[in-house]
């Protein structure tokens, strides 16, 4: 939620052990924070909530998306979401990616 504290945004962070966060406002993304974002708002001594700090929210693209879509999102993007009909049901990191191409070597 964008009107939530950073703290929560930082909290959920380090409960699931990810550096970055999709901000998810009545089911659709908004935004994201990430640990730069969160960094740099700290060290400028700016924002309160999330959505002072957040950015552009990432792409989304359909569950049925071929590897190379999402690895060329992925080459400008720091995570991308997944949907099926509309409906938002996951997200796949950089690091999500090395790892299921290497379980393929």
């Amino acid at each position: 939620d964008e009107n939530s504290p950073i703290s929560e945004a930082i909290s959920k962070m380090k409960k699931f052990q990810i550096s970055q966060l999709p901000v998810i406002e009545g089911g659709k993304a908004i935004g994201i924070v990430s640990e730069s974002t969160i960094m740099d708002a700290m060290l400028e001594s700016k924002g309160g909530v999330i959505r002072d700090i957040m950015k552009d929210a990432p792409p989304i693209v359909s569950r049925k998306a071929s590897l190379q879509v999402v690895s060329s999102l992925l080459r400008h993007y720091p995570m991308v979401l997944v949907s099926n009909e509309g409906k938002l049901v996951g997200l796949i990191t950089k690091s999500d990616l090395i790892a299921r191409l290497y379980k393929g070597m």
